[in-house]
Order: structure tokens, then sequence, then C-alpha cells
């Protein structure tokens, strides 16, 4: 299971370091800053499923591959 930060923050590690986390960034449920979250407020990251997550509906866009210009 993953989690995605909601927004950027700097938060100070139990071993006294700090680490930034930037918006959209990926932490894993084992991560400490998720864990707190957990505990906590539970408004610094939402639950990302990847495995369970549907391909989005509707059609897909077409790639275009690039016009060749005439020389």
């Amino acid at each position: 299971m993953a989690y995605q930060a909601m927004d950027s923050f700097v938060a100070a590690l139990e071993d006294g370091s700090e680490v930034r986390v930037m918006k959209g960034e990926i932490l894993p449920d084992k991560h400490e800053l998720v864990r707190r979250d957990l505990k906590g407020s539970g408004t610094l990251f939402r639950k990302l499923d990847l495995e369970d997550e549907e391909p989005p509906a509707g059609p897909r866009p077409k790639v275009q591959a690039p016009r060749r210009q005439a020389s």
C-alpha cells in the first residue's frame, strides 16, 4: 500500500533529521511520516491503492506521429 502527500512540507524524524516531502510524492505505508499521520490527524497523506485502480473511462488520446517536412 502506498500513500500520496497532499501538500509539500518539512518534518523532523525521530532521529532528529529533517525530511522534505513534496506534494504528490508517494511514500510506502511503512514510512515513519505516513504512520505518524495515520495515528494523528490523517490529513498529510491520502491512500493510493495502485493495485485496484481502474483505467480512466473513455477513449484514450491518440498519439500522432510527427509530420515530415517536404525538402
